[in-house]
């Protein structure tokens, strides 16, 4: 370590034309870089939350959960399914498929099957 900062010190120009060049480099990038002010974020993840006052858990998760996810199991383009039961609510977490090609119709999709649920 000491035999690099040692040959450093002894070539001060070289450091500082290296430290300028990437300084320059830096700049330039960051000119033009391709940025906009308000960007189209796609995350990809459909929530589903609802509330049942005074239920326990495994009420939500036998009375709610099982018959939305039962419906939800039927449409194309859901990666993964993830729920949560809580007292008195429940959450409901779906990641679609990056390759899915109608996404808007995929929501309207997941609307009807949670409204077609047996609840």
């Amino acid at each position: 370590m000491t035999r690099i900062v040692r040959y450093l010190v002894g070539r001060s120009l070289t450091v500082n034309l290296v430290s300028i060049f990437l300084v320059a480099i830096g700049i330039f990038a960051a000119l033009k870089i391709n940025r906009e002010a308000f960007p189209n974020v796609n995350l990809d993840r459909i929530a589903i939350d609802f509330s049942y006052p005074g239920a326990t858990p495994p009420e939500i998760e036998r009375l709610v959960i099982t018959p939305i996810e039962q419906e939800l199991r039927r449409l194309n383009g859901i990666d993964k399914m993830l729920s949560v039961s809580y007292p008195g609510s429940g959450h409901i977490t779906l990641e679609i498929d990056p390759n899915a090609r109608n996404r808007a119709r995929l929501v309207s999709d997941t609307q009807l099957a949670v409204q077609r649920a047996d609840l």
